[in-house]
């Protein structure tokens, strides 16, 4: 008597359930989390540790979010000015400011970002030595790169292999206004390079940190400046460019840069990158005759080996 009942339950059960699936739970849901759960990221890019800082400094950070950054402010050995003054609420996440009064020591520094929805994020610590400038302190190397080993370093030809890049350029941040009296590329050429072809070099003032306003341009015979390397051969090397005799005067950032010359329309050189894991964001390309941040998706950022000399004024 009890094979039948125990038999037939099943199939009811299994038909409550089938219902149950058609029901409510089989139509589609309301979302109910809210559009912005994630916390944004910033990393603090200026200042260095493996720079020292004097009577000026400049404040750099990246700060990226799924919805939309709010702002980005920057700490002093924990601390936030109470003037507000490194309190910034539109990009870009970069300004100057006096440290005179700091006392000379180490000091910590942070960036800390937020989103409209109350998140919040801070970057990993970045001490710094501040000190007083050394006797006669006028002139100074900018890099736009992390000192790496050679064998980390990235050659990118120009035009690159699908003749989307035909410029790349670096960006400089000098502590106060100053006049640009040198700079030097770092460029690789394989033994199918002619040695007659141009290149053009600009110098350009930064806006949103990208290129903007020119400010120096020139077009010159690589082949003057670089050894012709030998049949099956190849050679590194410095390009340096000399800029006394100009009165290239900036105000703040700006940039070098490398391009195909009018009349180029083959490889030329290998402007040398970074191995992209440093992701300071000073390095631009041009692509569509537009320029952007030299990236390669959201985990690297590739910095040219262009340094620049100035001299404060």
């Amino acid at each position: 008597m009890h094979k039948p009942l125990k038999y037939s339950f099943i199939p009811v059960v299994i038909s409550l359930l089938i219902s149950g699936c058609e029901g409510e739970m089989g139509k589609d849901g309301i979302d109910l989390l809210p559009d912005d759960i994630r916390a944004p990221n910033v990393e603090l890019i200026l200042p260095q540790a493996s720079r020292p800082i004097y009577n000026r400094l400049i404040f750099e950070a990246y700060a990226s979010d799924d919805v939309a950054v709010a702002g980005v402010e920057f700490l002093i050995d924990g601390n936030v000015p109470e003037s507000g003054e490194l309190t910034l609420i539109e990009p870009p996440w970069q300004i100057g400011w006096d440290c005179d009064h700091l006392s000379n020591g180490l000091h910590y520094f942070q960036a800390r970002t937020w989103d409209e929805a109350g998140h919040d994020g801070l970057s990993t610590v970045v001490i710094v030595k501040k000190t007083d400038p050394p006797q006669g302190f006028t002139i100074d190397t900018l890099r736009s790169y992390i000192e790496i080993m050679e064998k980390d370093q990235i050659p990118w030809t120009l035009p690159d292999m699908l003749s989307e890049f035909t410029g790349y350029g670096a960006r400089f941040i000098p502590h106060s206004p100053c006049k640009i009296t040198r700079f030097g590329i770092r460029v690789y050429v394989s033994s199918n390079w002619q040695g007659t072809r141009p290149l053009s070099f600009e110098i350009r003032t930064s806006v949103n940190n990208l290129p903007d306003s020119l400010i120096y341009a020139d077009t010159v015979s690589v082949n003057d400046k670089l050894r012709i390397p030998a049949p099956g051969g190849e050679v590194e090397d410095w390009l340096p460019f000399n800029l006394y005799n100009y009165n290239l005067h900036t105000q703040g950032d700006f940039f070098i840069i490398l391009n195909l010359a009018d009349n180029q329309a083959d490889d030329t050189v290998a402007v040398l990158t970074d191995d992209g894991q440093w992701r300071n964001f000073h390095g631009v390309v041009r692509k569509d005759g537009k320029w952007q941040e030299f990236t390669a998706g959201t985990t690297y950022v590739f910095n040219p080996l262009i340094s620049a000399v100035v001299k404060y004024e």
